[in-house]
């Protein structure tokens, strides 16, 4: 005899959103690595924005914990994925440290521009959308795209969308 377990609603919500998230880092990876990394840094770098950067020394122990952590997370994040035998321990994880990775460097960046914000992960979400909203030349695509109250897929929603890119083809529980 056979005993089938049926997920519970909370399991699948689970399954979800970690699909969601594998998609959005599968998406970046293949959008990374289907540029060439120079071209990719002559945009950044060749923006008004970007241009207009006050660089000064780090001077601040804070801002450095915190780049050094997030750095730190992503050499450890890159290290877990070329033991391909670990990589099904190792994938679990990846989401996690790779949003903790840009978190922290967040954090530096907001800290470094003078910006009094909480911790709290919401509000820091919350003050890089309005960031790239105000500065997207800062932001190359498809990273300056932001979506403003998507519950419902439609164009003024979303903010920097790309010319030629139809808005139907939007979806974080489909395959990236």
């Amino acid at each position: 005899m056979y005993n089938i377990t049926i997920p519970t609603s909370q399991e699948w919500e689970e399954t979800f959103r970690f699909r969601t998230y594998l998609n959005y880092v599968c998406s970046i990876s293949n959008y990374l690595f289907s540029i060439k990394p120079a071209k990719f840094l002559i945009e950044i770098t060749s923006s008004k924005a970007f241009q207009h950067i006050q660089c000064k020394k780090i001077t601040d122990e804070k801002i450095e914990k915190l780049l050094r952590n997030s750095w730190l997370t992503e050499v450890k994040l890159h290290l877990d994925g070329e033991e391909k035998d670990f990589s099904s321990y190792s994938n679990h994880w990846a989401p996690v440290q790779l949003y903790y990775s840009v978190y922290l460097a967040l954090r530096a960046f907001f800290i470094s521009s003078g910006t009094s914000i909480t911790g709290e992960h919401v509000n820091n979400l919350s003050a890089i959308s309005d960031e790239i909203v105000r500065r997207p030349d800062l932001f190359p695509y498809p990273f300056k795209t932001v979506c403003i109250d998507c519950g419902a897929l439609s164009p003024e929603k979303f903010v920097n969308w790309p010319d030629g890119i139809p808005l139907n083809t939007v979806s974080t529980l489909q395959n990236y």
